[in-house]
């Protein structure tokens, strides 16, 4: 094997290990490749519709049928856009246009609210700065 090959050999497989090692972990806590997406909420309610978006990946128990909330959430995949439906609390403030993270690989998916740690991660850098003021 000739150098020329063999730097090229040696790019090829560091760039493979570092495209790894890359993937992001969104707020320290939402992996990537455990399947979390950055998204944003296109709808949420009660309704057939999303309920039926929802069984056509998942199972839904008999006994959630007629008390469960859902959220479409959209989000890129590949530079495709792509949509996951998910159930949510009855008590979630979860609205139209809030951005979330979205788990797209299990049927246990979840959409948790983007903006929650970093409003408290703000909140406590006032509190530091009052404290040292």
């Amino acid at each position: 094997m000739d150098y020329s090959r063999m730097k090229l050999a040696a790019l090829l497989a560091a760039g493979l290990i570092s495209g790894c090692a890359n993937n992001p972990v969104y707020e320290g806590r939402f992996p990537w490749e455990a399947g979390w997406r950055e998204g944003a909420v296109e709808a949420v309610g009660e309704d057939d519709e999303l309920r039926h978006r929802y069984a056509q990946r998942c199972k839904l128990e008999a006994a959630q049928a007629s008390t469960t909330r859902f959220a479409r959430i959209r989000y890129t995949e590949m530079g495709k856009p792509e949509w996951q439906t998910v159930t949510v609390p009855k008590e979630s403030a979860l609205k139209v246009g809030d951005l979330v993270y979205v788990k797209v690989l299990d049927c246990a998916g979840q959409a948790m609210p983007r903006a929650a740690l970093k409003k408290s991660a703000a909140a406590q850098q006032e509190n530091t700065a009052a404290h040292h003021a």
